[in-house]
């Protein structure tokens, strides 16, 4: 009974840490004032319900950045660029979130993007 019980402990286990590292990517590297920023967040390639996947953010316009989703070569989603001639310091948030078909697991992450001079 311990060794059925240790398994079921280990099964489910691997089950949800899958879907709290769903992200490769765990931080954004940060962002010179006036000078140009290329980075990714990549998610492990996998199938996203659509009409789930959103990204929010407080980047607009006037921050000289984009954000460019469904960049994946192979599963739409698992690649989000942001890019662009970054206009005024500060401290962005970039909030992604969805649901994975494979046991319809939904993910959340919060990413922070720093514009120094």
């Amino acid at each position: 009974m311990k060794a059925f019980s240790l398994f079921c402990l280990i099964a489910l286990s691997a089950c949800s840490y899958f879907y709290d590292d769903i992200f490769i990517t765990k931080n954004l590297p940060k962002a010179k004032l006036h000078q140009k920023y290329y980075a990714e967040i990549q998610m492990k390639e996998q199938a996203i319900i659509e009409d789930k996947f959103s990204i929010e953010t407080d980047l607009n316009k006037d921050s000289g950045l984009t954000i460019l989703a469904n960049q994946g070569t192979t599963f739409a989603h698992s690649t989000t660029v942001i890019t662009g001639i970054p206009q005024r310091t500060g401290k962005y948030k970039i909030q992604i979130s969805g649901v994975a078909r494979s046991g319809l697991e939904k993910f959340d992450k919060e990413f922070i993007l720093i514009v120094e001079e």
